[in-house]
């Protein structure tokens, strides 16, 4: 239905592995994190910020990253890397502080969306800071996988 949605067959320039707009993101994730498969320039909905959560009690800014993801998703869970899996996709949020692993902790946080556009329609935003990074004493890196 959402490759329909964009005008493509989603047994051929639809399918999820397909990368139909040639930005490096494959349908599904696209599909996944609120982008669009017909734009390069209008890619999955995935922000950096360093700002406070509100999640740590206090107003020192940490590393956040706020994601679209499918209107409903449950709630992420798990650590050191918090997961959710809606339609068929699974999202696992992952830190590090120095790109060798990815096994810091990630916290699932109030939203925060200041500055951003809002989510499309059929998407909401979720954000999670790095363990540690309050107050961003050192480097750190946050990322999404989805999988489906």
């Amino acid at each position: 239905t959402w490759a329909n949605s964009y005008g493509l067959d989603p047994f051929t320039d639809g399918a999820p592995g397909v990368d139909e707009d040639n930005d490096g993101q494959n349908n599904a994730t696209e599909f996944a994190l609120g982008g669009d498969p017909t734009s390069g320039s209008n890619n999955a909905k995935v922000y950096s910020l360093i700002a406070d959560s509100d999640g740590d009690g206090d107003t020192d800014s940490e590393l956040l990253m706020t994601i679209a993801v499918r209107t409903s998703t449950p709630a992420f869970a798990g650590s050191p890397s918090p997961t959710a899996t809606m339609d068929g996709m699974t999202y696992t949020i992952q830190g590090s502080t120095d790109l060798s692993a990815f096994t810091t902790t990630v916290n699932p946080v109030g939203p925060v969306t200041t500055g951003l556009p809002a989510a499309p329609s059929g998407y909401e935003y979720r954000t999670f800071s790095l363990g540690g990074s309050n107050g961003t004493p050192s480097k750190g890196f946050l990322r999404v996988q989805v999988t489906f």
